[in-house]
């Protein structure tokens, strides 16, 4: 169990985020994570050079653009 935002994740132990993206990008030319929640990191943390990563509100992150709320999402897209 991870504690998050609003939220607990409970998950397989070798299980993140992070390891899901990996495998969903492994044939993708480009992958696009947006997320508001500390275990978004993790898939921020996997991304490669050329990716899009966006941090949605405050706090430190490994992503590389940073949008206020969800709202901003889309108009960032």
């Amino acid at each position: 169990m991870r504690p998050g935002r609003n939220v607990v994740d409970v998950s397989i132990r070798d299980a993140s985020k992070g390891t899901a993206l990996a495998r969903l990008a492994r044939d993708a030319d480009v992958t696009v994570f947006a997320g508001d929640d500390v275990t978004d990191e993790d898939a921020f943390a996997v991304m490669r050079d050329g990716d899009v990563s966006i941090k949605v509100g405050a706090g430190e992150t490994r992503a590389r653009y940073r949008v206020a709320d969800v709202t901003d999402v889309a108009a960032a897209l």
